[in-house]
């Protein structure tokens, strides 16, 4: 469920009361198929997450082990389904991000998650092994400078 932020509260309802009223201010109903997933999710024995775990940890060593070969070689994240890549100089995340999806690769741009972002990729190991190892190829350019 990337990307669906799910969350609960429990408490009393007078103290409560007050964050009901802002919620339904600046908030919407999540969608029920959104809900139910949650649900099926936080009650399940939790034994999927074992298959999903190894799944990004597959898919990370695979991107990481191709980003090395072409040379772009970054810190290997602990965990999670991104990456962090310092970008390679003579460029800034939004110049990079811009050269790569005419490369054919969307990345995000650091700065868009604080200025401590800049010099920075966020790249999501969303896509199969083989397409992100598509990506490195695509990507391939860029860092030998390689912009048009």
């Amino acid at each position: 469920m990337a990307g669906a932020r799910v969350g609960y509260l429990l408490g009393d309802p007078e103290i409560l009361k007050p964050l009901a009223i802002v919620k339904s201010h600046v908030d919407y109903g999540m969608f029920l198929p959104i809900q139910k997933a949650a649900i099926a999710a936080l009650t399940s024995d939790g034994s999927f997450l074992q298959q999903h775990r190894a799944i990004y940890e597959n898919r990370r060593n695979t991107f990481m082990k191709k980003l090395n070969e072409v040379g772009w070689h970054l810190r290997k994240p602990d965990g999670g389904m991104f990456v962090w890549a310092k970008i390679p100089p003579g460029f800034t995340s939004s110049h990079f991000t811009k050269a790569a999806i005419d490369h054919g690769v969307v990345v995000t741009p650091g700065h868009a998650f604080g200025s401590e972002g800049e010099g920075y990729v966020r790249i999501a190991l969303v896509q199969e092994e083989e397409i992100l190892q598509k990506a490195v190829t695509l990507l391939q350019p860029l860092l030998r400078g390689n912009v048009e």
